[in-house]
């Protein structure tokens, strides 16, 4: 099988420019990942509390067996770009379990 060459030099400015860039990607994206796990705002959370009801990740948790893993699929399906548009906490959590 024949052999590719990378053409990459990791020193060079460019490679650098896109590292950094990717870098402040990816720690955006973790922040828009721990913001869709807090379920929505305080408030909403607050009152969905007060009705005696579980948050959706709280009822997932409480379903699946200690030591299942778990893997949110689609942690930003309450994110939209229809700023009227709603999407309840319980169709933003896509998951699939997977036995241990």
């Amino acid at each position: 099988m024949a052999q590719i060459r990378s053409q990459l030099n990791p020193r060079s400015a460019d490679f650098e420019a896109n590292a950094q860039a990717m870098s402040t990607l990816v720690d955006e994206l973790r922040t828009q990942v721990a913001q869709s796990a807090q379920g929505g705002g305080q408030a909403a959370r607050d009152k969905h509390s007060a009705r005696g009801k579980l948050l959706p990740r709280e009822r997932i948790q409480m379903l699946i067996d200690p030591g299942t893993s778990f893997l949110e699929l689609s942690p930003w399906t309450s994110t939209t770009t229809k700023p009227h548009a709603r999407v309840s906490s319980l169709e933003s959590v896509g998951s699939m379990i997977k036995s241990a």
